[in-house]
């Protein structure tokens, strides 16, 4: 009896749907590279600032992250230590796609949405896993979840199915300013294949249209939505010089890697989907959303960056390329080259994450070996700094900061510099928490309890002798 309920529990197993197994290795990445993920850049300042405030942190307004960030919140509230935070907000990415998938398979009955979240997720990806807070990632799943709400709304009447469709459009929105394209798309698609009318198609352009010029007039000057905007709106000047834009130098660097994936999902649709229409109206969307970018990004960033500018497109092909996955004939051959590009994702996912072990490996060499003499440390640029410190060199201090929590250690912080310290004044003063040379006092201490940084100045920490030297600007 116990061997056939085991027997028929296998078989529940093997049968799960290819997103749920694609998630599942997704998950199991964000718990293996938890530190690597979130003590890295921006993802480091936002866990940051959410610790040191104690709530919810939402950069330029993007409202519609709260639902990855309530795991670490709660944690947060509870006291939990600073590890757990760390484990619990990376964890809380998975959680939330976990969670899109679960309504797009047993609520909108939408395998096609399931599996199209995942392959926006993780096509033409592997230094983005590591840029996990960017709400690219959010919106291109909620983006899929609208297109099963859309699909849904066959099945059910107009008065239950229409606000879900609005909550999502708005969700998408408040996530992330590229919702423009998606939410258009998606609803551009649903009117091809007959799941909503001319009508509401136009609602939604208008929706999307004053939420538009309502962030235009809200959008902080200087922010980062701003700069980006003012960047392209000088598209005109970069027109003649459009093949030569970096992203078109970036696809053929990493070829082997992101590039092909990208070029298997978009060749696999131009040559197998059968409805022209939608076809046409993929490409189409696309190809403007490329332009866009390239335009945009026209001089380039970093990897993470470029990843998941280019998201929003990918997402717009694995719609089509899901479909196909769930043909009654050939369907299969779509799911394997489906499974096949995921674990090319995977594979890059772990080329990525080297640089960054080899940066928190050098950090944590640093914290046990000189933190107890100077908790607030100083690194010159002239000595034997590792080379992998430079990267992301601005969050430096609060990277340390963190992980030195996290190893159950007293809290310490780590500044590099290349300027003579003695110049720097404010280096001495036993009040300066975390010091930034370009705004010194912006981040005042506010969490004793996760923060516990001594009233000491900064020391000079030499690498190449073994002992950390006197205090700042001593003779």
């Amino acid at each position: 009896m116990m061997s056939g309920a085991m027997v028929r529990i296998s078989n529940k197993v093997w049968e799960l749907p290819l997103s749920v197994w694609i998630l599942l290795a997704y998950t199991l990445f964000s718990v293996l590279f938890a530190r690597e993920r979130i003590l890295n850049t921006d993802c480091s300042y936002q866990l940051f600032s959410s610790v040191n405030d104690g709530g919810f942190f939402f950069q330029e307004s993007r409202y519609g992250a709260f639902i990855t960030q309530l795991p670490m919140v709660i944690g947060l509230w509870t006291h939990a230590p600073m590890l757990m935070l760390l484990h619990l907000y990376s964890f809380g990415f998975p959680l939330v796609y976990g969670l899109s998938l679960w309504i797009a398979l047993r609520v909108f009955r939408c395998p096609e949405a399931a599996l199209t979240a995942m392959l926006s997720l993780l096509v033409g990806t592997g230094a983005t896993f590591f840029h996990c807070t960017t709400e690219t990632h959010l919106l291109v799943v909620l983006s899929s979840l609208l297109h099963g709400a859309f699909s849904w709304l066959r099945s059910v009447h107009a008065r239950r199915g229409y606000p879900v469709v609005v909550i999502l459009i708005l969700w998408c929105l408040f996530t992330h300013p590229n919702a423009l394209f998606t939410v258009a798309f998606v609803a551009g698609l649903a009117l091809l294949r007959g799941w909503t009318t001319l009508r509401e198609v136009a609602w939604t352009v208008a929706l999307c249209a004053i939420f538009f010029g309502a962030r235009l007039l809200t959008m902080r000057k200087g922010g980062y939505d701003d700069h980006q905007y003012e960047k392209f709106m000088g598209f005109v000047g970069r027109l003649p010089g459009f093949w030569k834009a970096f992203a078109f130098w970036w696809f053929g660097d990493r070829f082997w890697n992101e590039t092909m994936a990208l070029l298997v999902l978009v060749v696999a649709v131009l040559l197998f989907y059968r409805r022209w229409r939608e076809l046409l109206h993929t490409v189409i969307s696309a190809a403007f959303f490329f332009v866009i970018t390239v335009l945009t990004f026209f001089n380039g960033d970093s990897d993470a960056m470029m990843e998941k500018s280019f998201m929003p497109m990918v997402f717009m092909f694995a719609v089509p390329f899901s479909a196909m996955c769930f043909r009654p004939i050939g369907g299969r051959w779509f799911r394997l080259v489906a499974l096949v590009m995921c674990a090319q994702a995977l594979v890059n996912i772990t080329v990525s994450s080297r640089p960054h072990v080899a940066r928190l490996n050098s950090l944590r060499e640093l914290i046990a070996s000189k933190g107890a003499n100077a908790p607030k440390m100083i690194l010159l640029d002239n000595e034997a700094v590792h080379p992998e410190l430079h990267r992301a060199e601005w969050a430096t201090s609060m990277d340390a900061l963190m992980l030195s929590r996290c190893m159950g250690d007293s809290a310490r912080t780590i500044f590099m510099t290349k300027d003579t310290v003695e110049f720097i004044p404010e280096l001495s003063d036993t009040s300066i928490f975390l010091y930034r040379k370009w705004d010194p006092y912006a981040m005042s201490l506010k969490n004793r309890y996760y923060f516990n940084l001594p009233n000491q100045p900064y020391r000079i920490v030499h690498l190449d002798v073994g002992q950390s030297t006197g205090l700042v600007g001593s003779p």
